[in-house]
């Protein structure tokens, strides 16, 4: 897998919203992309979090995983639930240690890694992807939702959100 981030602040912005990593941990490669939610407070910094404890869920559950066998061989499910809870509580203590309200974490975040021949995509909120595939067949699909309104993670650290 190619990888490469580029961002850059939307036309109709003060700040910009989004985040990108990307790199290679063991013998994956991965990028994480977040985009904020326009309308939340502090979502550039929360971007930034998400992302990079998405980064750290990665290394966690491939130095378990690797130690047992290859992480891919995991099944999707329990993966990204392990991911998901993992940034859930490392996210909501930076925002604590930072006094930020968990607004700052409603944002998109879309995680894509891939070793050997698997490509693995999980996704929180709304987008989209374009998949080349060595055949050359492009493949493009979009994530959103009927209300028009996605679902964060941060929605499951407050039950009234």
């Amino acid at each position: 897998m190619n990888s490469d981030s580029h961002y850059e602040i939307g036309s109709s912005h003060k700040v910009c919203q989004d985040y990108a990593i990307h790199g290679n941990y063991n013998s994956a490669q991965y990028v994480i992309i977040s985009d904020g939610c326009s309308s939340s407070k502090d979502v550039d910094i929360g971007a930034r979090i998400l992302c990079h404890t998405v980064k750290s869920a990665i290394e966690e559950i491939m130095d378990i995983a690797c130690s047992n066998g290859d992480w891919y061989q995991l099944i999707i499910e329990p993966l990204t639930e392990f991911i998901k809870e993992y940034v859930l509580r490392k996210s909501r203590e930076i925002t604590n240690n930072l006094n930020l309200h968990l607004e700052s974490l409603d944002a998109t975040v879309i995680l894509a890694i891939k070793d050997n021949d698997k490509t693995y995509l999980i996704c929180w909120g709304d987008g989209g992807y374009v998949l080349t595939k060595k055949n050359g067949i492009i493949e493009y699909s979009t994530i959103e939702y009927e209300s028009g309104a996605p679902y964060y993670l941060s929605y499951e650290l407050n039950s009234v959100r």
